[in-house]
């Protein structure tokens, strides 16, 4: 016997909430590609300073493609699980939603720790 039954309703907002992770993740290809352009553009024209600028753009730009793609995935797999009725397929999508908070979760603490450090470094600097 299965612990967990997924009601019509259920499966309603589950449907709903994909729509609205398709969005989410259709915005974060859109601004992550944006990110990609302007920092080739910077590159290209300003030189070996637009080379030091633009590398870290780079990887951080990575780090708004993860959460983008884990999105699509989540919806991808969720709008299969409500149309198969599969149990499976739900528990990858949810894999995938998972992976994203943990990814937006591990973002955070990488940014408050460096707005300490910086707060930390003003005032011992005593600027």
């Amino acid at each position: 016997m299965e612990g967990l039954h997924l009601t019509e309703k259920g499966k309603d907002k589950l449907n709903k909430a994909r729509k609205w992770t398709k969005f989410l993740a259709i915005l974060g290809f859109i601004g992550t590609g944006g990110g990609f352009l302007s920092a080739a553009l910077l590159v290209a024209t300003a030189g070996s300073d637009g080379v030091l600028i633009g590398l870290p753009i780079f990887a951080s730009l990575i780090t708004t493609l993860l959460p983008a793609i884990f999105l699509n995935n989540f919806s991808n797999q969720a709008r299969d699980a409500v149309r198969n009725d599969d149990s499976n397929m739900l528990e990858l999508s949810l894999g995938n939603l998972n992976a994203t908070f943990k990814t937006y979760g591990i973002l955070a603490i990488i940014g408050i720790a460096g707005s300490l450090i910086a707060i930390v470094a003003v005032l011992a600097s005593g600027i």
